[in-house]
């Protein structure tokens, strides 16, 4: 039997048993839908997580104020520590295993250029910044050391900022006013995008540390130091030296609440440890929902097995005839295993259509990305193969055990 005819019987078959062939094929199509689908969340989430970890930056350890506790007998509401000073960043990148700290001191601001006026996140910082944050320069320069001594008046334009205060033209040389202090514009930073936790970083406006301190926060104490570990597997060493070197540094002002020992008056957060949680919890539920899926193509499996099952004890008569022509076992055995293999590419199909509409709904609706990965279409296959033809092989040879005079008595 040529494969064509072999394939026009096999939806003839089908087509009988309308019903039944349709809510398998269903089952086999959405299990295959929701592989695909979450696979390729998953994959566009991984890619988000990746791309918030670039625009951290570069093995990048944030030291910020520890929460200061409250004081039950006083009555008040403790907030967080002002003993971070720009020393401390320092004393931090002169460690070992640290390649550079930064110092910074941020805060919301209004900042206006002629009539026009933004919103912004003052940074103010040091030179190693730039590169510790993994921001780019577009046009003119950072700050230098010099701007940091001097206390001058310079700022750097996130790129959101300056698209909001100069719509066309260079940036460099204008100047932009913070709570009415005059600003020279000396550079403008590439766009960076979103953060891992959600904030844009391309509202900043960099200024020295010394001038953000003295002339647009007047205060003597930062809100965090940015460190970039030497290497990548060195991040939890250079965070023990940097937390040892603070508790060093900050002895006599360590917080502490009566009757309890001292607690440490800063935090060390380790990006490389918030992006791994976040990758597991990612796969946690990738694996989870794939579970799913598995279980619901399984039971397109079991679709399989009782409509073939019952196909074959329906067409007894039918195979009694094609035996008594001159049909083989194996033929038999291969026209039912492609009638449930026919079904399965089918399910695997219409699953595939499926996924290619609810995905990019899904990521529209949710603002979630959606990266289709190569290997899913694959998965999916392989799973639609043991749940399709598994299940079809003890249909198709109870079908090629069929005796032909048993089946020509019966018709």
């Amino acid at each position: 039997m040529n494969t064509r005819r072999a394939v026009r019987l096999s939806m003839r078959a089908l087509g009988a048993n309308r019903a039944r062939a349709s809510l398998v094929l269903a089952t086999i199509a959405v299990g295959v839908g929701a592989v695909v689908t979450t696979a390729a969340l998953g994959a566009g989430a991984e890619r988000e997580v990746a791309r918030s970890l670039e625009t951290l930056g570069t093995n990048l350890l944030i030291v910020r104020p520890g929460q200061v506790p409250r004081l039950v007998s006083q009555r008040r509401i403790g907030g967080r520590a002002t003993t971070l000073r720009p020393e401390d960043a320092d004393a931090i990148g002169t460690l070992p295993d640290v390649a550079a700290a930064a110092p910074g001191v941020d805060g919301a601001v209004r900042v206006t250029a002629g009539g026009i006026a933004t919103g912004a996140s003052v940074m103010g910082t040091t030179p190693p910044f730039l590169a510790i944050r993994g921001y780019r320069i577009a046009e003119g320069r950072f700050i230098d050391q010099a701007d940091v001594a001097a206390s001058r008046r310079v700022a750097v334009l996130g790129a959101r900022v300056a698209g909001a205060l100069f719509a066309s033209g260079p940036v460099v040389g204008r100047e932009v006013r913070v709570r009415g202090v005059p600003f020279e514009v000396v550079g403008r930073l590439a766009p960076k995008g979103a953060s891992i936790d959600g904030g844009d970083e391309d509202d900043q406006l960099v200024l020295p540390v010394t001038t953000a301190l003295r002339r647009v926060f007047n205060r003597t104490w930062i809100s965090a130091v940015f460190v970039s570990a030497a290497r990548p597997a060195d991040m939890d060493g250079a965070a023990a030296r940097v937390t040892s070197a603070l508790r060093e540094r900050h002895r006599p002002t360590r917080v502490a609440l009566p009757g309890q020992a001292g607690r440490d008056d800063f935090e060390v957060q380790n990006t490389a440890r918030m992006v791994a949680l976040q990758r597991q919890t990612l796969a946690l539920l990738r694996w989870l929902t794939l579970g799913l899926a598995a279980i619901t193509v399984t039971a397109g499996g079991a679709g399989v097995l009782t409509l073939m099952w019952l196909s074959v004890s329906d067409r007894t008569t039918e195979i009694g005839l094609r035996r008594a022509v001159g049909a083989t076992p194996g033929d038999v055995f291969r026209q039912f295993l492609g009638e449930a293999a026919l079904i399965g590419v089918a399910g695997w199909i219409a699953g595939l259509a499926i996924a290619a509409a609810i995905a990019p709904i899904l990521g529209w609706a949710t603002r979630w990305p959606v990266a289709p990965p190569p290997d899913a279409a694959a998965l999916s296959g392989a799973m639609v193969a043991v749940a399709a033809l598994g299940p079809g092989l003890v249909p198709a040879l109870r079908a090629a055990r069929v005796a032909p005079v048993q089946a020509l008595r019966g018709a």
